[in-house]
């Protein structure tokens, strides 16, 4: 038998949408896999009609990992409002020790299925990304009225070579936010 180490990277959207990505061993993360797949994630919720032309704003929440440094998430952001895909976007970056409760599950329930012993693994990506869509889809899943796309990443897109010099890092201000409700 041969065993490949891929990763399975998510954008959630809940209530509506589960964006997944299958990442080949031989990609590196940081901005470029970060912007990729939040690209991936965007699209692919259009695909499926969850953002439409009345959806004008964008809100995403990420955490402090080299896929986002704030000079790159910036320059994709204004790029987004730019080009009219939305009117408004809202990023915000969490805390540390912040709270992953929700994704912390759903990746869970992925782990529990792929350790079921019924099943005895994949001869191909697309066997494995056909049984994590049955696994969905199964009315017993909590996740079977959630819109699931698992796609398959072979590449990253050059985010930092196409934004090389289009942002001056010394303007950039991050300030901590503290919504009070």
């Amino acid at each position: 038998k041969y065993f490949y180490k891929i990763k399975l990277q998510g954008n959630l959207y809940p209530g509506f949408h589960f964006a997944f990505m299958l990442v080949m061993p031989h990609l590196k993360t940081g901005i470029n896999f970060g912007l990729t797949t939040m690209l991936h994630g965007i699209l692919n919720c259009m695909d499926r009609g969850k953002v439409t032309p009345s959806t004008r704003t964008y809100i995403h929440c990420t955490d402090g990992g080299s896929e986002n440094p704030a000079n790159l998430m910036h320059a994709m952001n204004y790029v987004l409002v730019h080009y009219g895909v939305f009117d408004t976007v809202v990023w915000c970056r969490l805390p540390p020790n912040h709270s992953h409760d929700f994704v912390d599950r759903v990746f869970s329930a992925i782990e529990t299925w792929l350790a079921d012993m019924s099943w005895n693994g994949a001869f191909s990506l697309w066997e494995l990304r056909d049984y994590l869509y049955q696994r969905f889809a199964h009315e017993r899943s909590a996740y079977s009225n959630v819109n699931v796309a698992i796609d398959i990443l072979l590449a990253n897109y050059d985010f930092s070579q196409w934004f090389d010099g289009c942002v001056d890092e010394s303007h950039l201000v991050i300030k901590e936010v503290v919504v009070v409700v």
